[in-house]
């Protein structure tokens, strides 16, 4: 049988456990989470002078507190630093059904 203390306690650590993901879902990983990866490989075919770089940008999920105007510009500057041949977009720019 589980006693009053033991439900407070796991109603608390779950409650605890809620706050603390919901703070980096929408807190932490939106603000200061962003994600820069190299992949350097040669498709069959491609001699060694052939080269392309190119950079892939998604789920910005655009709305205000989360995705500022000047956190959006902060990604694009970024993005341009890296001096890509290529941008590509994939989706998720809207964070609701409404824009």
């Amino acid at each position: 049988m589980l006693s009053r203390r033991d439900f407070l306690k796991l109603f608390g650590l779950g409650a605890l456990g809620t706050f603390a993901l919901g703070s980096y879902a929408f807190a932490i990983e939106p603000l200061f989470r962003l994600r820069k990866k190299r992949y350097q490989f040669t498709p069959p075919g491609w001699t060694a002078d052939l080269s392309l770089k190119v950079c892939v940008l998604a789920d910005f999920h655009f709305c205000k507190p989360w995705m500022t105007v000047g956190r959006l510009r902060s990604i694009i500057d970024q993005a341009h630093a890296l001096e890509p041949d290529i941008i590509l977009l994939l989706g998720d720019f809207a964070a609701g059904m409404r824009t």
